[in-house]
């Protein structure tokens, strides 16, 4: 009598088995149509500039009193020294005589297009000139290379100070030596410092999409290829923070002659 209890019990679970194992793969199936469709991930289409007209294009503008330069004593290191005619006298940030703010990066940072967008090929150059770094700010791609330069006969140490990424300490001791480095995540900013020339600094903006740009040395700045929708635009400074504004880039298609966006941005101090 037990055995044929026992073989009764393992008939019923090995029934229980094979009824579970169909259904797993009747639910398997179900995932490529049917319900399971709502499991699928779909891919995103690749982002083609080319094949979109919008332009954000405007002037980041300073209103205030305007910083004194400082002078910076760089006697410690005699090539910065005769660089420098004895010193440099460095400003806080860089306004123009008409009023635009040099160094805003300007990029869309809510309600971004979703599509993959393949990382350019060419690197961004950040360079070490007469002991200053040129430009001061730049603003890449995640995954995008950043060319550092050093153009100076004398050791610069470029201490790069990522939150969401992984840092870097080099030393950089020759004139013409040029190293690539790249960030995986979105930050704004990475702040660059010398730790041997301490009035050494820089900040590159990391972004995940290409809508973004710098201003010049007069403030202006231009987006293009930007798809039409409603997008929130911040304009970030590294010492005057942000302004953040909303904006609607027109379908040029369906608004025959419809200028480019034009954004007016005004920080104060």
């Amino acid at each position: 009598m037990k055995r044929a209890i026992a073989l009764a019990f393992m008939l019923v679970a090995a029934g229980g088995c094979a009824g579970s194992g169909d259904s797993e793969n009747a639910s398997g199936k179900a995932g490529k149509t049917g319900n399971g469709s709502r499991d699928a991930v779909e891919a995103r289409p690749v982002y083609d500039p080319a094949a979109h007209d919008g332009v954000l294009a405007g002037l980041v503008s300073f209103s205030g009193e305007r910083p004194e330069p400082r002078s910076v004593r760089m006697s410690a290191d005699p090539y910065c020294d005769r660089a420098n005619s004895g010193g440099a006298k460095v400003a806080r940030f860089d306004v123009a005589d008409s009023g635009g703010l040099a160094g805003t990066v300007v990029y869309i940072s809510a309600k971004v297009p979703e599509f993959e967008y393949p990382l350019p090929d060419q690197t961004v150059a950040l360079d070490q000139v007469n002991c200053l770094y040129t430009p001061r700010v730049v603003a890449v791609r995640a995954g995008q290379g950043v060319e550092i330069g050093n153009a100076d006969s004398t050791l610069h140490n470029v201490h790069a100070l990522p939150s969401n990424s992984s840092g870097f300490n080099l030393g950089m001791p020759r004139a013409g030596m040029k190293t690539v480095r790249k960030f995986k995540s979105p930050e704004v900013f990475v702040r660059f410092k010398c730790d041997v020339h301490p009035w050494m600094q820089a900040h590159v903006a990391v972004l995940d999409h290409p809508f973004f740009a710098v201003t010049d040395s007069d403030g202006r700045f231009k987006i293009d290829g930007i798809p039409p929708g409603t997008y929130q635009i911040e304009a970030v400074h590294p010492v005057l923070g942000k302004q953040t504004q909303t904006v609607e880039i027109k379908d040029p298609q369906q608004s025959p002659g419809a200028p480019e966006t034009r954004l007016q941005i005004d920080f104060t101090g």
